[in-house]
């Protein structure tokens, strides 16, 4: 048994406001404690998460609307964002009668209860996503803002002696998506060039061409005609380039154009002239309006007017080189990023950059900033998944929303993939980056990717990841990943609306062919998970969302802090189905405390962004060092800044192959100012990213948070604290790993001064840390942190105090009475303010196996009504052994609330200077430890907990609650559904382990 593995969750009550024996409280910065102690046990309303809340359209009551708002705010949530779904649930298709009379109500309604229960609402700004209006009426119709694409087409073997003469060709993929509309596509271009290989469909840059629409094409009733004779030998290829509105559809409404000024004003519109007056003053219980990653399908992304636009911008003729953007099956979202069919044998990476910078441009100017000042005139703000899945600079647009979101589902859990929004958070000073959280899915690729040893899976699962399966513990494991890596606001996905509705249609009260337990967003068995009080963990919300609520708290203080930032210049992120790739793939660089952004080339032209004391960003992130990760290009913009911060003093760190030519053409060469950049002092090589960490070692650069161990760490700053948040991650990138996550003890070395505090999330304690060691510029605390779980430390600039030291014995930490105590098996010696005292420990009883536990069950089953659950009570009596319910024959297909019970007896208790350490491993959901009648705080992903306060000598009963999820009874009632069962409940060997302590005097 190691001591030093126990959380020190038994100093209930002990508060900073305390007079503590060692320094004192200057009274200018009592004030300052004060708040952090009020604030981190009980954070205001603002820094809990929020849900996304589906609900079917106008086909609510009132009444359901009010309840589920209650419950919502009760269990921990801030806020709700309003998702509608057409009664057959979001992967259908139907229809949403959205914004209508009956919307307005009934959304003004929810507005009116979240305001009286100190809770906000979120709304999305058009019925779902893509963005998609029912005041879209007429496509064709420049002026309404409707989608747009191009498609084109092409034919070959035109030489001199077969010149081209007739009828262009036309795209299959246009006739097929245009089928049934009266839609006609617009020629807007007709290009040539050589082949250069034509086995390989490699075209001559140099041969392009672009037909005068006004002289050589002939529009005819059929369509149109031209005649093209080649000038120099070889074969040539004639391609014909048509936009056209997509028609593409959401739930009935046509799709907006993302990167038109007239799409983003219908949407502003519509919400000025319909939603917001219907609203009224409770607009203020409205946080953010929301906008989902764009899945919107075109074969190349388009607005009017982009070849005009380009060639001001660019100053060359984008439609010669069409034929490197364009792939014929590309679907235009985000299923993999597009392959043209055609490449020039030359700059055809350069063209592509010219045109996704453009597109983003658009995108920026035209769609986000618009919306985010209409927002912001309303005193909103605007929460958007702004670019990821397209061919577009997701870096840089996360610059320009109030709250950038990213999320887990597409990102596959990777850490990179946060960070690649992280960098515009923290250098434009957001106070908040946003997660869609921890949504699975059952039906997808479970495959190992025999190379990398990946999981070709989107959400984590493999087959058994669906609704009602997800737990509070798999949750967290996103959770907690994604604030190791700069976000600090959880979006949970989701809740779902029980289907409650006494209008039209409605059978028995409820929405037709509801089922139990309740309407779903997504159906029953798909996606996860639908949260609430449907299911029978959800007794137990609270302590997660509290948990939640905390971290985000202190992830929001302060200015974020990150050592290293990553040269990153990218239009697509390989992540989701298409196989996953990591951005920066260095587990060696996060496992020795490093932490990093990504910045895009727009980063640099902020005013912040500057460099000082060799610091890029001082007042802000702060990053000590720029890394070129084999950056075979640059935008010269970029080349002429990295070498001004090399020339400022600001380390860089050149990777591999180093950039020979420019991302952009006609952007002019790179190559004299990367050869200017090598010869400066600051400016270090290392061949490949496994050589880095030696290399930031080798020249002084150190982790703010240096170990090394499997942990992830995020830093903040102000001005008289420094935040520390340690994640035990174990290297998996996968929540089926965890299982095989090691509990983690290591030191840690902190960058700043001030004594160190434990700020425990799970109970809202803040303790001091009693030993430890310290430096001039830093605090070297030893961590003990439980697989898939995480703790914070604070040091505190205004506090001195020497550090106490002690040699054998096993653990010294404060009670609840901020008095020092030693505790473990071991006599030794303690250490304080130089003094040296001999401390022994009586010998503790032994250790007990707690073999005999009595199981009462609460099952939940089928009720009445399609929302009600039916209780009834299964004594299971005395256990044989602990294992999962689904191995016990009258719990094989049960779901509940369990509750085991044992007694103990002890020959002495606390007040005999003895406590005890209950083991008992990986508990199989939510759960709640009684020891006397009394709650034990506890860590939810601990596998064992400090039990000695609440125990007396004599005997002890000792209570463990545990609730599951649906799961089981849900597989009960469906027999269709073939998930596996889920195992609940107490499984693995329980030991109560007696520790002896004593008091010491400071």
């Amino acid at each position: 048994m190691n001591w030093k593995k126990i959380p020190q969750l038994w100093l209930i009550g002990f508060t900073l406001l305390l007079s503590f024996h060692i320094g004192t409280i200057e009274t200018a910065n009592a004030q300052s404690k004060e708040e952090l102690t009020e604030n981190f046990q009980t954070p205001s309303a603002d820094n809990k998460p929020l849900t996304r809340w589906w609900v079917p359209g106008t086909q609510l009551t009132k009444e359901e609307i009010k309840k589920e708002i209650e419950s919502m705010a009760k269990a921990g949530y801030g806020g709700a964002e309003v998702v509608p779904v057409s009664t057959e649930g979001g992967d259908g298709e139907g229809s949403i009668d959205w914004g209508d009379d009956a919307w307005k109500d009934l959304t003004s309604y929810m507005l009116k209860i979240a305001g009286e229960n100190n809770f906000t609402i979120d709304f999305t700004m058009t019925p779902a996503w893509p963005l998609a209006l029912p005041t879209v009426t007429d496509i064709n119709d420049p002026s309404q803002g409707a989608q747009m694409e191009l498609d084109g087409a092409h034919t070959d073997g035109i030489t001199k002696k077969k010149p081209f003469k007739g009828e262009l060709p036309t795209s299959k993929e246009v006739k097929e998506d245009l089928k049934g509309t009266d839609i006609k596509p617009t020629l807007v271009a007709v290009t040539v060039a050589k082949y250069s290989d034509k086995k390989k469909k490699i075209l001559d840059f140099d041969s392009v061409e672009t037909l005068d629409l006004s002289k050589d094409i002939t529009q005819t009733d059929k369509g149109y005609t031209a005649s093209f004779t080649p000038k120099d030998d070889g074969e040539y290829v004639l391609f014909a380039w048509y936009q056209h509105p997509s028609a593409n559809t959401k739930y009935g409404n046509n799709q907006i154009d993302h990167f038109s000024k007239s799409g983003t004003q219908q949407i502003i519109d519509y919400w000025e002239n319909n939603l917001l007056p219907a609203y009224g003053e409770d607009t203020e219980n409205i946080r953010s309006l929301f906008i989902d990653s764009l899945e919107f399908e075109t074969h190349l992304d388009w607005t009017y007017g982009v070849l005009e636009g380009f060639q001001a911008k660019k100053n060359y003729n984008l439609a010669a080189y069409l034929p490197a953007l364009y792939d014929t099956d590309a679907v235009g979202n985000y299923m993999g990023e597009p392959e043209p069919d055609f490449t020039f044998n030359k700059n055809t990476e350069a063209v592509k950059n010219d045109f996704k910078a453009y597109m983003t441009e658009l995108y920026i100017t035209n769609h986000i900033q618009p919306l985010k000042d209409f927002a912001q005139k309303y005193g909103l703000s605007l929460r958007y998944q702004t670019s990821y899945g397209k061919n577009l600079e997701t870096a840089q647009t996360a610059l320009y929303p109030d709250i950038p979101e990213t999320e887990t589902l597409y990102g596959s859990d990777f850490l990179d993939f946060y960070r690649l929004q992280a960098g515009a958070v923290h250098i434009t000073g957001k106070t908040i980056y946003s997660i869609e959280s921890a949504a699975e899915w059952t039906e997808q690729w479970n495959d190992k990717d025999s190379k990398t040893g990946e999981y070709n899976t989107r959400g984590n699962g493999l087959k058994n990841s669906g609704n009602y399966e997800q737990t509070f513990q798999n949750h967290i494991w996103h959770d907690q990943r994604a604030f190791a890596a700069g976000v600090n606001q959880v979006v949970f996905h989701g809740y779902a609306y029980n289907g409650q509705y006494d209008g039209d249609g409605s059978e028995n009260g409820y929405n037709k062919d509801v089922q139990w337990p309740g309407f779903d967003g997504f159906g029953p068995s798909s996606w996860s998970n639908s949260w609430g009080e449907r299911q029978p963990n959800w007794i137990y919300a609270g302590t997660y969302l509290d948990f939640i609520t905390r971290n985000q708290y202190v992830l929001r203080q302060g200015q974020a802090k990150v050592d290293l930032a990553i040269y990153d210049h990218s239009y697509y992120e390989t992540i989701d189905f298409i196989g996953s790739k990591k951005i920066f793939n260095s587990k060696k660089l996060e496992q020795n405390g490093y932490s990093y952004d990504f910045l895009s080339p727009s980063a640099f032209e902020l005013d912040n962004m500057t460099v000082s004391n060799k610091r890029l960003d001082a007042s802000g992130a702060s990053y000590k060092a720029l890394i070129l990760n084999n950056q075979k290009e640059l935008t010269k913009a970029a080349a002429e800044k990295i070498l001004a911060y090399a020339r400022d003093g600001l380390p860089i760190i050149i990777i591999g192959e180093k950039a020979n030519r420019s991302a952009y053409y006609k952007d002019g060469s790179v190559k004299k100012l990367m050869a200017d950049l090598q010869k400066e002092k600051s400016v270090v090589s290392v061949d490949k990213i496994g050589d880095l960490v030696s290399s930031l070692k080798e020249n002084d650069i150190i982790a703010d948070a240096s170990y090394s161990a499997k942990l992830l760490a995020k830093h903040r700053s102000e001005d008289n604290i420094e935040y520390y948040y340690l994640y035990n991650y174990g290297d998996n990138d996968s929540f089926r790993d965890v299982a095989e996550t090691k509990r983690l003890q290591t030191k840690v070395t902190l960058q700043g001064q001030g004594r160190p505090y434990l700020l425990n999330a799970w109970t809202g304690q803040i303790t001091p840390i009693a030993e430890y060691s310290k430096k001039e510029s830093s605090v070297t605390v030893s961590v003990d942190i439980a697989a898939n779980d995480s703790i914070i430390i604070a040091l505190l600039k205004d506090e001195t105090a020497n550090p106490i030291s002690s040699k054998n014995v096993e653990e010294v930490a404060y009670n609840s009475s901020n008095q020092l105590i030693v505790k473990g098996s071991k006599s030794g010696e303690v250490t304080i303010d130089g003094q040296t005292q001999t401390v022994e420990l009586e010998k503790a009883e032994k250790s007990q196996n707690l073999t005999k536990w009595d199981l009462t069950v609460e099952s939940w089953t089928k009720g009445k009504t399609p929302s009600e659950s039916a209780l009834t009570t299964i004594k299971v009596g005395e256990l044989d052994k602990l294992q999962s319910w689904d191995k016990i024959k009258k719990l094989k297909d049960v779901s509940g609330v369990g509750t085991y019970k044992t007694t103990v007896t002890l020959n002495k208790g606390w007040a005999e200077h003895q406590g005890a350490v209950l083991e008992y491993g990986h508990i199989r959901d939510a759960f709640e430890i009684k020891v006397n009648g009394q709650t034990v705080q506890t860590s939810q992903t601990e596998t064992q907990v400090d039990v000695g306060p609440y125990l007396k000598s004599g005997e002890n009963t000792i209570e463990i609650t545990v609730a599951t999820s649906l799961l089981n009874a849900i597989l009960k009632e469906n027999t269709d559904d073939l998930r596996d069962r889920a195992s609940y409940g107490l499984t693995e060997t329980i030991t109560l382990s007696p520790y002896s302590y004593q008091i010491i005097t400071e």
